[in-house]
Protein backbone atom coordinates (compact mmCIF):
# COMPACT_ATOMS: atom_id res chain seq x y z
CA UNK A 1 0.00 0.00 0.00
CA UNK A 2 1.14 3.52 -0.64
CA UNK A 3 2.49 5.37 1.72
CA UNK A 4 0.81 8.93 1.03
CA UNK A 5 -2.53 6.54 0.64
CA UNK A 6 -2.06 4.99 3.81
CA UNK A 7 -1.19 8.89 5.60
CA UNK A 8 -4.73 9.64 4.08
CA UNK A 9 -6.58 7.00 4.76
CA UNK A 10 -5.79 7.18 8.75
CA UNK A 11 -6.01 11.14 8.56
CA UNK A 12 -8.44 11.36 7.20
CA UNK A 13 -10.41 9.57 9.18
CA UNK A 14 -9.72 11.27 12.54
CA UNK A 15 -10.63 14.56 10.76
CA UNK A 16 -14.60 12.92 10.42
CA UNK A 17 -14.11 12.34 14.11
CA UNK A 18 -13.02 16.23 14.80
CA UNK A 19 -16.08 16.91 12.09
CA UNK A 20 -18.54 15.05 13.87
CA UNK A 21 -17.63 15.98 17.66
CA UNK A 22 -17.63 19.69 16.86
CA UNK A 23 -20.69 19.27 14.74
CA UNK A 24 -22.39 17.56 17.84
CA UNK A 25 -21.26 20.06 20.35
CA UNK A 26 -23.22 22.45 18.37
CA UNK A 27 -26.24 20.47 18.50
CA UNK A 28 -25.91 20.42 22.01
CA UNK A 29 -25.49 23.56 22.50
CA UNK A 30 -29.61 24.18 20.44
CA UNK A 31 -30.68 21.08 22.03
CA UNK A 32 -29.45 20.15 25.29
CA UNK A 33 -27.39 17.78 26.94
CA UNK A 34 -30.54 15.30 27.68
CA UNK A 35 -31.65 14.99 24.18
CA UNK A 36 -27.96 14.65 22.28
CA UNK A 37 -26.61 12.40 25.37
CA UNK A 38 -28.23 9.10 23.47
CA UNK A 39 -27.12 10.49 19.99
CA UNK A 40 -23.41 11.04 22.41
CA UNK A 41 -23.62 7.32 22.85
CA UNK A 42 -24.28 6.31 19.67
CA UNK A 43 -21.75 8.44 17.41
CA UNK A 44 -18.82 7.35 19.79
CA UNK A 45 -20.34 3.52 19.09
CA UNK A 46 -19.70 4.51 15.42
CA UNK A 47 -16.46 6.11 15.80
CA UNK A 48 -15.08 3.20 17.35
CA UNK A 49 -16.46 0.62 15.13
CA UNK A 50 -15.13 2.75 12.37
CA UNK A 51 -11.47 2.75 13.83
CA UNK A 52 -11.59 -0.74 14.31
CA UNK A 53 -12.63 -1.43 10.54
CA UNK A 54 -9.78 0.57 9.56
CA UNK A 55 -7.34 -0.93 11.79
CA UNK A 56 -8.00 -4.17 10.93
CA UNK A 57 -7.90 -3.83 7.11
CA UNK A 58 -4.80 -1.61 7.54
CA UNK A 59 -3.11 -3.75 10.34
CA UNK A 60 0.33 -1.89 11.82
CA UNK A 61 0.68 0.42 14.17
CA UNK A 62 -3.05 0.74 14.30
CA UNK A 63 -4.08 -2.02 15.88
CA UNK A 64 -1.61 -1.70 18.83
CA UNK A 65 -2.99 2.35 18.88
CA UNK A 66 -6.31 0.85 19.54
CA UNK A 67 -4.88 -1.48 22.52
CA UNK A 68 -3.27 1.53 24.13
CA UNK A 69 -6.16 3.95 23.54
CA UNK A 70 -8.87 1.19 25.23
CA UNK A 71 -6.46 1.61 28.56
CA UNK A 72 -6.76 5.47 28.19
CA UNK A 73 -10.49 5.65 30.63
CA UNK A 74 -9.29 9.15 31.65
CA UNK A 75 -9.24 10.17 27.83
CA UNK A 76 -11.82 8.14 26.41
CA UNK A 77 -15.57 7.77 26.76
CA UNK A 78 -16.49 4.52 27.78
CA UNK A 79 -18.45 3.59 24.43
CA UNK A 80 -15.04 4.12 22.68
CA UNK A 81 -13.13 2.02 25.06
CA UNK A 82 -15.22 -0.80 25.93
CA UNK A 83 -15.19 -1.19 21.62
CA UNK A 84 -11.00 -1.08 21.51
CA UNK A 85 -10.65 -3.27 23.70
CA UNK A 86 -12.05 -5.67 21.63
CA UNK A 87 -9.50 -5.03 19.08
CA UNK A 88 -7.61 -8.51 18.39
CA UNK A 89 -3.76 -8.27 17.58
CA UNK A 90 -4.00 -11.07 15.25
CA UNK A 91 -4.22 -10.19 11.13
CA UNK A 92 -3.65 -12.81 8.44
CA UNK A 93 -0.36 -14.42 7.78
CA UNK A 94 2.62 -12.88 5.45
CA UNK A 95 3.51 -15.18 2.89
CA UNK A 96 5.63 -18.10 3.20
CA UNK A 97 8.33 -16.64 0.27
CA UNK A 98 8.98 -13.53 2.35
CA UNK A 99 9.63 -15.50 5.34
CA UNK A 100 12.49 -17.37 3.24
CA UNK A 101 14.03 -14.23 2.11
CA UNK A 102 13.95 -12.60 5.76
CA UNK A 103 15.77 -15.37 7.44
CA UNK A 104 17.80 -16.21 4.44
CA UNK A 105 18.94 -12.02 4.38
CA UNK A 106 19.05 -11.92 8.41
CA UNK A 107 21.43 -15.43 8.76
CA UNK A 108 22.74 -15.15 6.02
CA UNK A 109 22.29 -18.76 4.95
CA UNK A 110 19.23 -20.57 2.89
CA UNK A 111 16.32 -21.29 5.45
CA UNK A 112 17.33 -25.15 4.65
CA UNK A 113 20.45 -24.93 6.01
CA UNK A 114 19.56 -22.74 9.40
CA UNK A 115 16.76 -25.58 10.09
CA UNK A 116 16.68 -28.87 10.26
CA UNK A 117 12.69 -28.77 9.38
CA UNK A 118 10.78 -25.40 9.15
CA UNK A 119 6.85 -25.42 9.57
CA UNK A 120 5.30 -23.30 6.93
CA UNK A 121 1.94 -22.54 8.24
CA UNK A 122 2.82 -20.12 11.02
CA UNK A 123 0.93 -20.96 14.99
CA UNK A 124 0.47 -17.33 15.54
CA UNK A 125 0.40 -14.02 13.32
CA UNK A 126 0.13 -10.46 14.62
CA UNK A 127 -0.27 -7.02 13.32
CA UNK A 128 4.11 -6.90 13.74
CA UNK A 129 5.15 -10.79 13.18
CA UNK A 130 4.44 -14.30 12.89
CA UNK A 131 5.51 -17.18 14.66
CA UNK A 132 6.71 -20.46 12.72
CA UNK A 133 7.79 -23.73 14.80
CA UNK A 134 10.60 -25.32 13.36
CA UNK A 135 14.06 -27.87 14.47
CA UNK A 136 17.18 -26.80 14.78
CA UNK A 137 19.98 -29.18 13.50
CA UNK A 138 20.66 -30.21 16.88
CA UNK A 139 17.13 -31.31 17.43
CA UNK A 140 15.80 -28.31 19.62
CA UNK A 141 12.30 -27.66 19.14
CA UNK A 142 11.70 -23.65 18.40
CA UNK A 143 9.69 -20.91 17.74
CA UNK A 144 10.44 -18.60 15.45
CA UNK A 145 9.12 -15.20 15.48
CA UNK A 146 9.94 -12.89 11.89
CA UNK A 147 8.62 -9.39 11.23
CA UNK A 148 6.27 -8.71 8.47
CA UNK A 149 7.20 -7.66 5.04
CA UNK A 150 7.86 -3.86 4.81
CA UNK A 151 6.70 -3.34 8.44
CA UNK A 152 9.21 -0.24 9.19
CA UNK A 153 7.73 1.61 6.16
CA UNK A 154 4.35 0.94 7.46
CA UNK A 155 4.86 1.94 11.15
CA UNK A 156 7.08 4.60 10.04
CA UNK A 157 3.98 5.90 7.71
CA UNK A 158 1.43 5.15 10.85
CA UNK A 159 3.61 7.31 13.19
CA UNK A 160 3.40 9.98 10.22
CA UNK A 161 -0.19 9.62 10.91
CA UNK A 162 -0.82 9.84 14.02
CA UNK A 163 1.84 12.99 14.25
CA UNK A 164 -0.41 14.98 11.81
CA UNK A 165 -3.63 13.87 13.61
CA UNK A 166 -2.00 15.03 16.76
CA UNK A 167 -0.69 18.76 15.16
CA UNK A 168 -4.56 19.21 14.05
CA UNK A 169 -5.83 18.16 17.05
CA UNK A 170 -4.05 21.30 18.41
CA UNK A 171 -4.78 23.55 16.34
CA UNK A 172 -8.79 23.04 15.59
CA UNK A 173 -9.90 21.37 19.04
CA UNK A 174 -9.37 22.11 23.03
CA UNK A 175 -7.35 18.84 23.49
CA UNK A 176 -3.88 20.43 24.48
CA UNK A 177 -5.54 22.52 26.96
CA UNK A 178 -6.32 19.44 28.88
CA UNK A 179 -4.15 16.55 27.77
CA UNK A 180 -0.13 16.73 26.94
CA UNK A 181 -0.16 15.20 23.25
CA UNK A 182 3.41 15.36 22.63
CA UNK A 183 4.26 13.12 25.87
CA UNK A 184 1.49 10.71 24.22
CA UNK A 185 3.20 10.16 21.42
CA UNK A 186 5.97 9.82 22.70
CA UNK A 187 5.14 7.04 25.22
CA UNK A 188 3.84 5.62 21.86
CA UNK A 189 6.72 5.62 19.93
CA UNK A 190 8.95 4.58 22.18
CA UNK A 191 6.80 1.65 23.34
CA UNK A 192 5.80 0.38 20.06
CA UNK A 193 9.31 1.35 18.30
CA UNK A 194 10.67 -1.48 20.74
CA UNK A 195 9.07 -3.91 19.64
CA UNK A 196 10.55 -4.08 16.36
CA UNK A 197 13.89 -4.95 17.68
CA UNK A 198 14.28 -8.69 18.65
CA UNK A 199 17.28 -8.14 19.96
CA UNK A 200 15.38 -5.57 23.10
CA UNK A 201 13.15 -8.58 23.40
CA UNK A 202 16.31 -11.13 23.97
CA UNK A 203 17.84 -8.83 26.77
CA UNK A 204 14.15 -8.70 28.21
CA UNK A 205 13.85 -12.32 28.66
CA UNK A 206 16.91 -12.58 29.91
CA UNK A 207 16.59 -10.06 32.18
CA UNK A 208 13.12 -11.23 33.69
CA UNK A 209 14.95 -15.02 34.17
CA UNK A 210 17.13 -13.65 36.41
CA UNK A 211 14.62 -11.40 38.08
CA UNK A 212 11.99 -14.35 39.03
CA UNK A 213 14.84 -17.18 39.18
CA UNK A 214 13.49 -17.41 42.89
CA UNK A 215 9.96 -18.82 41.64
CA UNK A 216 10.46 -22.35 41.49
CA UNK A 217 7.67 -23.00 38.95
CA UNK A 218 8.17 -19.96 36.73
CA UNK A 219 9.99 -20.47 33.32
CA UNK A 220 11.65 -18.39 30.92
CA UNK A 221 12.30 -19.86 27.29
CA UNK A 222 15.68 -20.18 26.36
CA UNK A 223 16.69 -17.23 23.41
CA UNK A 224 18.82 -18.48 20.69
CA UNK A 225 21.08 -15.45 19.68
CA UNK A 226 23.49 -17.45 17.12
CA UNK A 227 19.87 -17.74 15.34
CA UNK A 228 18.43 -14.41 15.85
CA UNK A 229 18.09 -10.38 14.72
CA UNK A 230 16.67 -7.15 14.71
CA UNK A 231 14.45 -9.11 12.44
CA UNK A 232 14.45 -13.37 13.56
CA UNK A 233 13.88 -14.64 16.73
CA UNK A 234 14.23 -17.68 17.59
CA UNK A 235 13.52 -19.46 20.87
CA UNK A 236 12.64 -22.66 22.75
CA UNK A 237 9.39 -24.10 21.44
CA UNK A 238 7.26 -24.46 25.01
CA UNK A 239 5.45 -27.72 24.97
CA UNK A 240 2.20 -26.70 26.94
CA UNK A 241 -0.95 -24.64 26.34
CA UNK A 242 -2.43 -21.34 27.06
CA UNK A 243 -3.04 -20.59 30.56
CA UNK A 244 -7.39 -20.38 29.67
CA UNK A 245 -7.41 -23.55 29.09
CA UNK A 246 -8.98 -24.99 31.98
CA UNK A 247 -9.81 -28.68 30.21
CA UNK A 248 -5.93 -28.96 29.60
CA UNK A 249 -5.43 -27.96 33.51
CA UNK A 250 -7.73 -29.98 35.02
CA UNK A 251 -6.22 -33.30 33.21
CA UNK A 252 -2.91 -32.40 34.09
CA UNK A 253 -4.62 -31.92 38.04
CA UNK A 254 -2.78 -28.68 38.13
CA UNK A 255 -4.11 -26.38 40.93
CA UNK A 256 -5.76 -23.35 39.12
CA UNK A 257 -6.15 -21.56 42.94
CA UNK A 258 -2.45 -22.13 43.58
CA UNK A 259 -1.67 -20.56 39.64
CA UNK A 260 -4.11 -17.89 39.92
CA UNK A 261 -2.15 -16.84 43.24
CA UNK A 262 1.63 -17.81 41.31
CA UNK A 263 0.42 -15.50 38.43
CA UNK A 264 -0.34 -12.32 40.72
CA UNK A 265 2.44 -12.40 43.62
CA UNK A 266 5.00 -13.34 40.50
CA UNK A 267 3.60 -9.93 38.87
CA UNK A 268 3.44 -8.09 41.88
CA UNK A 269 7.03 -8.98 42.19
CA UNK A 270 8.05 -7.78 39.02
CA UNK A 271 6.45 -4.52 39.91
CA UNK A 272 7.14 -4.17 43.31
CA UNK A 273 10.59 -5.66 44.03
CA UNK A 274 12.37 -5.51 40.55
CA UNK A 275 10.49 -2.06 39.17
CA UNK A 276 10.58 -4.15 35.47
CA UNK A 277 7.28 -5.75 34.14
CA UNK A 278 5.63 -7.39 31.51
CA UNK A 279 3.30 -5.33 30.04
CA UNK A 280 1.01 -7.73 27.79
CA UNK A 281 0.00 -10.78 30.34
CA UNK A 282 -2.74 -11.44 28.65
CA UNK A 283 -4.12 -15.69 27.86
CA UNK A 284 -1.73 -15.53 24.50
CA UNK A 285 1.68 -14.82 26.21
CA UNK A 286 0.59 -17.23 29.60
CA UNK A 287 1.62 -21.00 28.74
CA UNK A 288 1.40 -23.67 31.44
CA UNK A 289 3.77 -27.21 30.81
CA UNK A 290 2.25 -30.29 31.88
CA UNK A 291 3.68 -30.22 35.34
CA UNK A 292 2.34 -27.05 36.00
CA UNK A 293 5.00 -24.76 35.52
CA UNK A 294 3.56 -21.54 34.56
CA UNK A 295 5.43 -19.76 31.30
CA UNK A 296 5.95 -15.97 30.40
CA UNK A 297 6.01 -15.29 26.41
CA UNK A 298 6.86 -12.29 24.25
CA UNK A 299 9.20 -9.78 26.04
CA UNK A 300 8.67 -7.30 23.16
CA UNK A 301 6.27 -4.91 25.30
CA UNK A 302 7.72 -4.10 28.73
CA UNK A 303 7.54 -1.48 31.75
CA UNK A 304 9.93 0.08 34.12
CA UNK A 305 9.05 1.88 37.55
CA UNK A 306 11.99 4.44 38.40
CA UNK A 307 13.03 4.39 42.14
CA UNK A 308 11.14 8.13 42.15
CA UNK A 309 8.01 6.58 40.54
CA UNK A 310 7.83 3.77 43.58
CA UNK A 311 8.82 6.77 46.36
CA UNK A 312 5.68 8.99 44.95
CA UNK A 313 3.49 5.43 45.06
CA UNK A 314 4.54 4.78 49.05
CA UNK A 315 3.58 8.27 49.64
CA UNK A 316 0.25 8.27 47.56
CA UNK A 317 -0.34 4.66 49.67
CA UNK A 318 0.74 6.23 52.73
CA UNK A 319 -1.55 8.96 52.37
CA UNK A 320 -4.43 6.84 51.73
CA UNK A 321 -4.20 5.12 54.91
CA UNK A 322 -3.39 8.09 56.43
CA UNK A 323 -6.26 9.76 54.92
CA UNK A 324 -4.45 12.39 54.56
CA UNK A 325 -6.12 14.60 51.28
CA UNK A 326 -3.32 16.89 51.08
CA UNK A 327 -0.70 14.57 50.73
CA UNK A 328 -2.38 12.60 48.69
CA UNK A 329 -2.58 15.41 46.18
CA UNK A 330 0.95 15.87 46.44
CA UNK A 331 1.70 12.50 45.76
CA UNK A 332 -0.33 12.42 42.57
CA UNK A 333 0.86 15.41 41.45
CA UNK A 334 4.56 14.18 41.89
CA UNK A 335 3.23 11.01 39.75
CA UNK A 336 1.87 13.03 37.01
CA UNK A 337 -2.12 12.61 37.75
CA UNK A 338 -2.64 15.91 37.76
CA UNK A 339 -3.61 18.21 34.58
CA UNK A 340 -1.62 21.28 34.39
CA UNK A 341 -4.56 23.57 34.66
CA UNK A 342 -5.75 21.68 37.56
CA UNK A 343 -7.03 23.59 41.14
CA UNK A 344 -5.07 21.61 43.11
CA UNK A 345 -7.48 22.74 46.46
CA UNK A 346 -10.51 21.87 44.32
CA UNK A 347 -9.33 18.45 43.81
CA UNK A 348 -7.71 18.04 47.26
CA UNK A 349 -11.60 18.96 47.99
CA UNK A 350 -12.38 16.29 45.94
CA UNK A 351 -10.00 13.80 47.14
CA UNK A 352 -11.55 14.35 50.76
CA UNK A 353 -14.86 14.00 50.20
CA UNK A 354 -14.17 10.74 47.63
CA UNK A 355 -12.04 9.30 50.90
CA UNK A 356 -14.81 10.26 53.10
CA UNK A 357 -17.30 8.18 51.09
CA UNK A 358 -15.09 5.27 50.81
CA UNK A 359 -14.62 4.00 54.38
CA UNK A 360 -12.78 0.94 54.97
CA UNK A 361 -15.68 -0.84 56.29
CA UNK A 362 -17.03 0.08 52.75
CA UNK A 363 -13.93 -0.79 50.95
CA UNK A 364 -13.60 -4.52 53.25
CA UNK A 365 -17.00 -5.42 52.22
CA UNK A 366 -16.78 -4.93 48.51
CA UNK A 367 -13.21 -7.06 49.21
CA UNK A 368 -15.51 -9.53 51.00
CA UNK A 369 -18.36 -9.57 47.70
CA UNK A 370 -15.66 -9.17 45.00
CA UNK A 371 -18.06 -6.21 44.01
CA UNK A 372 -15.92 -3.88 42.75
CA UNK A 373 -18.29 -1.76 40.57
CA UNK A 374 -19.35 0.77 42.73
CA UNK A 375 -16.02 2.27 43.37
CA UNK A 376 -15.05 1.47 40.12
CA UNK A 377 -18.19 3.33 38.99
CA UNK A 378 -17.26 6.29 40.82
CA UNK A 379 -13.63 6.13 40.67
CA UNK A 380 -14.38 6.65 36.77
CA UNK A 381 -16.97 9.73 37.04
CA UNK A 382 -14.61 11.62 39.62
CA UNK A 383 -11.38 11.07 36.60
CA UNK A 384 -14.30 12.78 34.59
CA UNK A 385 -15.32 15.44 36.64
CA UNK A 386 -11.78 16.63 37.95
CA UNK A 387 -8.82 18.05 35.69
CA UNK A 388 -6.78 14.62 36.24
CA UNK A 389 -4.91 11.96 34.02
CA UNK A 390 -3.67 8.73 33.74
CA UNK A 391 0.27 9.10 33.81
CA UNK A 392 1.44 7.88 30.59
CA UNK A 393 4.67 5.98 32.13
CA UNK A 394 2.14 4.14 34.66
CA UNK A 395 -0.60 3.24 31.24
CA UNK A 396 1.20 -0.17 30.85
CA UNK A 397 1.54 -0.68 34.32
CA UNK A 398 -2.06 -0.52 34.93
CA UNK A 399 -3.27 -2.23 31.59
CA UNK A 400 -0.95 -5.24 32.52
CA UNK A 401 -2.27 -5.21 36.22
CA UNK A 402 -6.01 -5.29 35.28
CA UNK A 403 -4.92 -7.82 32.11
CA UNK A 404 -2.98 -10.32 34.85
CA UNK A 405 -5.41 -9.82 37.84
CA UNK A 406 -8.63 -11.02 35.24
CA UNK A 407 -6.35 -14.02 34.09
CA UNK A 408 -6.11 -15.00 37.80
CA UNK A 409 -9.80 -14.38 38.96
CA UNK A 410 -10.97 -16.65 35.79
CA UNK A 411 -8.85 -19.22 37.68
CA UNK A 412 -9.72 -18.59 40.94
CA UNK A 413 -12.72 -16.28 41.56
CA UNK A 414 -12.52 -17.15 45.36
CA UNK A 415 -9.33 -14.77 45.15
CA UNK A 416 -9.06 -12.49 47.49
CA UNK A 417 -7.13 -8.98 48.48
CA UNK A 418 -4.69 -10.76 50.88
CA UNK A 419 -2.67 -12.42 48.02
CA UNK A 420 -1.12 -8.91 47.76
CA UNK A 421 -0.28 -8.53 51.33
CA UNK A 422 3.04 -9.45 51.43
CA UNK A 423 4.36 -7.10 48.51
CA UNK A 424 2.45 -3.74 49.51
CA UNK A 425 4.03 -4.94 52.92
CA UNK A 426 7.18 -4.90 51.32
CA UNK A 427 6.77 -1.51 49.18
CA UNK A 428 6.49 0.03 52.35
CA UNK A 429 9.16 -1.44 54.45
CA UNK A 430 12.95 -0.37 55.12
CA UNK A 431 14.47 -1.70 51.95
CA UNK A 432 14.77 1.10 49.20
CA UNK A 433 14.39 3.90 51.74
CA UNK A 434 10.72 2.33 53.03
CA UNK A 435 8.81 3.18 56.05
CA UNK A 436 11.66 4.11 57.97
CA UNK A 437 12.97 6.53 55.87
CA UNK A 438 9.64 8.18 55.01
CA UNK A 439 9.43 9.02 59.15
CA UNK A 440 12.67 10.16 58.93
CA UNK A 441 12.70 12.59 55.90
CA UNK A 442 9.08 14.02 57.70
CA UNK A 443 10.74 14.11 61.01
CA UNK A 444 13.69 16.31 59.19
CA UNK A 445 11.14 18.49 57.46
CA UNK A 446 9.41 19.40 60.65
CA UNK A 447 12.27 19.89 62.21
CA UNK A 448 13.50 22.24 59.60
CA UNK A 449 10.33 24.45 59.38
CA UNK A 450 10.66 24.85 63.56
CA UNK A 451 14.02 26.21 63.44
CA UNK A 452 13.27 28.57 60.61
CA UNK A 453 9.98 29.17 61.34
CA UNK A 454 11.27 32.62 64.50
CA UNK A 455 12.73 34.14 61.42
CA UNK A 456 10.45 34.00 59.00
CA UNK A 457 7.57 35.14 61.83
CA UNK A 458 10.12 37.92 61.85
CA UNK A 459 10.72 39.01 58.78
CA UNK A 460 6.91 38.89 58.03
CA UNK A 461 5.82 40.96 61.05
CA UNK A 462 8.55 43.94 60.40
CA UNK A 463 7.23 43.79 56.55
CA UNK A 464 3.43 44.03 58.02
CA UNK A 465 4.66 46.91 60.37
CA UNK A 466 6.44 48.42 57.17
CA UNK A 467 3.17 48.54 55.41
CA UNK A 468 4.63 46.37 52.93
CA UNK A 469 3.25 43.02 53.09
CA UNK A 470 1.21 42.15 50.24
CA UNK A 471 -1.44 38.69 49.73
CA UNK A 472 -1.24 36.76 47.14
CA UNK A 473 -3.85 34.74 45.71
CA UNK A 474 -2.60 31.61 43.79
CA UNK A 475 -5.91 31.25 42.33
CA UNK A 476 -8.09 33.82 41.29
CA UNK A 477 -10.53 31.76 39.18
CA UNK A 478 -13.48 31.62 41.26
CA UNK A 479 -13.09 35.87 42.18
CA UNK A 480 -12.91 36.07 38.31
CA UNK A 481 -15.35 34.24 37.57
CA UNK A 482 -17.87 36.27 39.77
CA UNK A 483 -16.67 39.42 38.84
CA UNK A 484 -16.97 38.67 35.12
CA UNK A 485 -20.59 37.68 36.35
CA UNK A 486 -21.08 41.32 38.05
CA UNK A 487 -19.65 43.17 35.26
CA UNK A 488 -21.94 41.30 32.86
CA UNK A 489 -24.99 41.52 35.06
CA UNK A 490 -24.45 45.38 34.99
CA UNK A 491 -24.71 45.80 31.69
CA UNK A 492 -27.51 43.24 31.25
CA UNK A 493 -29.19 45.79 33.94
CA UNK A 494 -28.04 48.72 31.98
CA UNK A 495 -29.23 47.34 28.15
CA UNK A 496 -32.40 46.70 30.21
CA UNK A 497 -32.59 50.07 31.58
CA UNK A 498 -31.87 52.17 28.03
CA UNK A 499 -34.11 49.09 26.02
CA UNK A 500 -37.05 50.20 28.65
CA UNK A 501 -36.20 53.90 27.92
CA UNK A 502 -36.06 53.85 24.50
CA UNK A 503 -39.49 52.30 24.18
CA UNK A 504 -41.32 54.38 26.43
CA UNK A 505 -40.09 57.59 24.42
CA UNK A 506 -41.45 55.77 20.94
CA UNK A 507 -44.90 55.67 22.62
CA UNK A 508 -44.84 59.22 24.06
CA UNK A 509 -43.75 60.68 20.90
CA UNK A 510 -46.27 58.66 19.00
CA UNK A 511 -48.78 59.64 20.92
CA UNK A 512 -47.68 63.11 20.73
CA UNK A 513 -47.75 62.82 16.90
CA UNK A 514 -44.08 62.98 16.48
CA UNK A 515 -44.00 60.28 14.10
CA UNK A 516 -40.27 60.24 12.58
CA UNK A 517 -39.42 60.34 15.85
CA UNK A 518 -41.05 57.78 17.23
CA UNK A 519 -39.68 55.34 14.21
CA UNK A 520 -36.42 56.41 15.68
CA UNK A 521 -37.00 55.49 19.12
CA UNK A 522 -38.08 52.44 18.37
CA UNK A 523 -35.63 51.16 15.85
CA UNK A 524 -32.98 52.42 19.06
CA UNK A 525 -35.28 50.34 21.12
CA UNK A 526 -35.11 47.63 19.32
CA UNK A 527 -31.53 47.62 18.42
CA UNK A 528 -30.89 48.04 22.14
CA UNK A 529 -33.49 44.55 22.62
CA UNK A 530 -31.07 42.54 20.08
CA UNK A 531 -28.12 43.75 21.98
CA UNK A 532 -29.63 42.65 25.19
CA UNK A 533 -30.98 39.46 24.05
CA UNK A 534 -27.51 38.50 22.42
CA UNK A 535 -25.76 39.42 25.55
CA UNK A 536 -28.14 37.33 28.26
CA UNK A 537 -27.29 34.07 25.78
CA UNK A 538 -23.51 34.43 26.10
CA UNK A 539 -22.13 31.86 28.89
CA UNK A 540 -18.74 32.28 30.36
CA UNK A 541 -16.43 29.08 29.66
CA UNK A 542 -14.78 27.21 32.52
CA UNK A 543 -11.32 26.54 31.03
CA UNK A 544 -10.65 24.24 34.25
CA UNK A 545 -13.30 21.92 33.70
CA UNK A 546 -13.56 18.91 31.52
CA UNK A 547 -15.16 19.07 27.79
CA UNK A 548 -17.77 17.12 28.10
CA UNK A 549 -19.13 14.63 30.84
CA UNK A 550 -17.75 11.20 28.53
CA UNK A 551 -14.39 12.82 28.82
CA UNK A 552 -12.16 15.50 26.52
CA UNK A 553 -14.66 14.77 23.68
Amino acid sequence: MNRYYRIWRITSMFISFFIKVWWYKKREERLGKRVMAPRWTALFQDMAHRFCETAVELGGLLIKAGQFFATRVDLLPSEITKELSQLQDAVPAASFDHVQKTIQKELGKPLEEVFLSFNKEPIAAASLGQVHQAVLPKGDKVAVKILRPKIDQIINADFAAIRITMIMAKFFTDLSKQLDLDAIYQEMHQTFSDELDYRLEIKNAERFRNNLAEFENIYIPRMYKSHSTSKVLTMEFIEGQKIDNYEFLKKHNIDREELGRRLIQSYLHQVVVDGFFHADPHQGNLYVKADGTLVFLDFGMVGEISNRTKENLRNLLFSVVERDSEKMVDAMANLGFLRPTANRNLVRKAMQFFLDNHTPEQMKEMEKTKNLGPIGADLREFIYDQPMQIPANLIFMGRAGITAFGVAFGLDSTMGAEVAGPYIKKLMEDKDGGLTNVVLQRVKDYGTTLITLPGLLSRTLKKADLGELYVKVGNLGDIQRAVLFQTRLANRLVLALLTSTATLCAVIFYTQDFYSEARGAALIAAFLGILLLWHSRKKPRDSSQPFHRNGPF
